[in-house]
């Protein structure tokens, strides 16, 4: 999937992406996702901040940034020390209720993860 959207960080503060992945090996997630509908952003923030929990626990977690565009679209940038950080992380959190309590909430329009080569 690919997608293009304008987006500008949901808490209205500067954001440099360079210097949360001062890394030799970053990787970094990027996902496009609306709320289905009839979610409302208490029951977004609430599971949202379960989740990220989870994922700022995981070794090599490096940031999180939610972002907000047009049309209702949310952009989270989540960068990792490395490829392999990132796919450990992955797999534990792929087992975790409080990723699929939160993907249930979301209609995903595109999502990419990425390392240099």
């Amino acid at each position: 999937m690919r997608a293009s959207v304008c987006a500008e960080p949901a808490d209205g503060a500067p954001f440099h992406m360079e210097t949360g992945l001062v890394v030799d090996d970053p990787a970094l997630e990027v996902a496009v996702r609306r709320l289905r509908p009839g979610i409302d952003e208490a029951t977004f923030a609430a599971a949202r901040a379960a989740f990220f929990d989870v994922v700022a626990a995981q070794p090599g977690f490096a940031f999180d940034r939610e972002l907000m565009g047009a049309d209702e679209h949310r952009v989270v940038l989540i960068g990792w020390s490395s490829k392999a950080t990132f796919m450990d992380a992955l797999g534990v959190l792929s087992q975790r209720a409080e990723m699929g309590a939160f993907f249930a909430l979301l209609d995903v329009v595109a999502y990419q993860a990425c390392a240099p080569a």
